[in-house]
């Protein structure tokens, strides 16, 4: 082989090995960049996920929140409901008449009948004006008492029973108890108008439930006659 067939081969060889070198490199470079772009989208695939997490745990605790504050607004609701409940309570009953543990007798001597017939009378004491309607009890029977159906603040006096000649004080009155319903006066009523806030039926004419009632026992009759009066 002469000298120049010898440099021709050396040309060649290094020729191939130049083109061989670049295209590992391009090979390298080509693995790399596509490494590269797998760990951008596995991180933008992770990043993805950690949003669509915090995501869905904002939304469970915006939920949860919500609920909490829908449950403190519902039990806010209630606390005011019972609140209201118990005020319209304490107005009912701080305008209902004071109700006495008992009322008190008077037996008086009838002047018209003569003859030691008497008459046994009570009364009890209104704060404001009402309507009213009382009943009688006794053992065997009832029966209303003359009592206007509009009574005007102040004592109501009323006639209870008649009382024999031959009645002694120590037999006790025939009537045991007695029974009073009241009401808020009506807007004809020729007296200050007033009502309850409580939501019962205010206003009565004597035939129904009593907005206020009492149920009240009597004084026994004194031994000497006279008042006796409500402790």
């Amino acid at each position: 082989m002469d000298q120049l067939t010898h440099s021709a081969c050396r040309v060649g060889y290094f020729a191939c090995m130049a083109d061989t070198s670049w295209v590992d490199v391009a090979g390298l470079i080509t693995g790399s960049v596509g490494a590269a772009t797998g760990i951008a989208a596995l991180m933008l695939s992770l990043r993805s996920t950690t949003a669509s997490e915090d995501s869905a745990v904002s939304a469970r605790l915006s939920a949860e929140a919500s609920k909490e504050a829908a449950a403190a607004a519902h039990a806010s609701v209630g606390e005011a409901t019972e609140l209201n409940r118990i005020e319209r309570n304490r107005d009912h009953m701080q305008l209902g008449p004071p109700r006495p543990t008992s009322l008190p007798i008077k037996i008086e001597q009838d002047e018209r009948l003569g003859g030691g017939h008497r008459n046994v009378w009570s009364q009890f004491t209104l704060p404001r004006p009402y309507r009213v309607k009382a009943w009688a009890f006794s053992r065997a029977s009832s029966h209303p008492l003359s009592i206007d159906l509009l009574v005007r603040a102040g004592q109501v006096r009323f006639f209870l029973e008649d009382w024999p000649p031959d009645r002694k004080n120590e037999d006790g009155l025939k009537t045991d108890r007695v029974v009073v319903h009241f009401w808020c006066p009506a807007e004809v009523d020729d007296v200050e108008h007033w009502t309850c806030p409580c939501g019962r039926p205010e206003e009565g004419d004597g035939s129904g439930p009593g907005h206020w009632e009492w149920q009240v026992s009597l004084d026994p009759p004194p031994p000497s006659g006279g008042v006796r009066r409500a402790g």
